[in-house]
């Protein structure tokens, strides 16, 4: 019995379970550490979503015809940026290819809203497809982005949180750009999506130029 009774002392205690942090569904939707990038993701969504749903309406409001010609130049345009992304961000990094691919993509929608004809709606969508060829895969940094300020147990959530942010950028935008245009019309309403894309240019360069360089002074 004493040999036993010193086995049970000796014993190391089975360690106990990790108590889970309760987190508030706004924490489930969006994990702590990734407010920027996640505005960044829903002001782009906002704007890619509305150009997407919109676009054929625009075209019958004016009087073009044949407007789904829009999506195959855009996408062409996409695939021919998309290499050329790809090795600049590798060489120079996101800010280089994301600063250029909003641009390009906000000339797209300031030419979209003056087209009167087939021509100009398709010269826009060459722009579009540039800069959305260019945002598209370099967003995907700011997953990247998310993944890296989480701990590595939240990773899982972080990868979420970028999907329902473009989501919810996406869905938002629809239902509120769709209201807007129900009332000042489509070409009106997309002053309103440049709006969004100024937004998004302003905030990344905020971001890039004055807060991150905040944060790598105190670090």
């Amino acid at each position: 019995m004493a040999a036993v009774s010193a086995k049970l002392c000796n014993a190391k205690e089975a360690p106990l379970p990790a108590e889970k942090k309760h987190m508030s569904i706004r924490h489930k939707l969006c994990e702590y550490g990734t407010g920027i990038p996640s505005i960044l993701t829903i002001l782009f969504g906002a704007a890619y979503g509305s150009v997407n749903t919109f676009i054929t309406m625009m075209a019958s409001e004016v009087g073009i015809e044949n407007a789904g010609l829009f999506f195959i130049v855009g996408t062409i345009f996409v695939f021919i940026s998309r290499p050329f992304g790809g090795c600049i961000f590798d060489s120079k990094g996101g800010f280089w290819v994301i600063l250029p691919g909003g641009i390009l993509y906000l000339i797209g929608l300031g030419i979209l809203v003056s087209a009167q004809s087939l021509t100009v709606l398709l010269v826009a969508s060459v722009f579009y497809g540039f800069g959305g060829g260019l945002l598209l895969p370099s967003l995907m940094t700011c997953m990247t982005w998310m993944l890296n300020v989480v701990t590595p147990d939240r990773r899982s959530g972080a990868s979420a949180t970028f999907y329902n942010m473009l989501d919810i950028g996406t869905s938002s935008g629809i239902i509120l750009l769709g209201s807007v245009a129900g009332s000042i019309g489509y070409i009106n309403m997309y002053y309103y999506v440049i709006g969004v894309m100024i937004i998004f240019i302003a905030f990344f360069m905020f971001n890039h130029f004055v807060l991150q360089k905040k944060v790598k002074k105190q670090n």
